[in-house]
């Protein structure tokens, strides 16, 4: 029995075989578009997950290749150092020997002027 709305439009109150067809497709079609939507969300949080991971083991290593890095350029700056400051020291320490050697030669004559000058202000 069919009847009709206020819109005009004729209603069957009853589905028939092929509108509960349709309604049963609808339903699958919903069901399985929503089952492909959670499996796809699923799987982006599963790449995501992967790639996060990813990138914290490639930033742990770069971490750890540029640790060594700094310490091998510590080891070098320390390593120049001892031998800058050795350089330096030998440097002084040949200057000093140096002006040693000189003072020592220089001795009997300093001492001789030493000598005159005391000589002639007793004069």
């Amino acid at each position: 029995m069919s009847f009709n709305n206020d819109n005009g439009l004729v209603l069957d109150p009853e589905p028939t075989g092929r509108a509960i067809e349709v309604i049963k497709l609808i339903t699958q079609a919903e069901d399985s578009g929503r089952k492909r939507r959670e499996f796809a969300e699923s799987e982006a949080k599963l790449i995501i997950r992967e790639a996060s991971d990813r990138a914290k083991q490639s930033a742990a290593f770069e971490e750890a290749k540029a640790e060594e890095k700094i310490k091998k350029v510590e080891e070098l700056t320390e390593q120049k150092g001892r031998e800058l400051a050795i350089n330096i020291l030998t440097q002084v320490k040949d200057s000093c020997d140096e002006l040693k050697e000189n003072a020592r030669q220089n001795k009997p004559a300093a001492i001789r002027a030493v000598v005159e000058r005391i000589v002639n202000e007793w004069r």
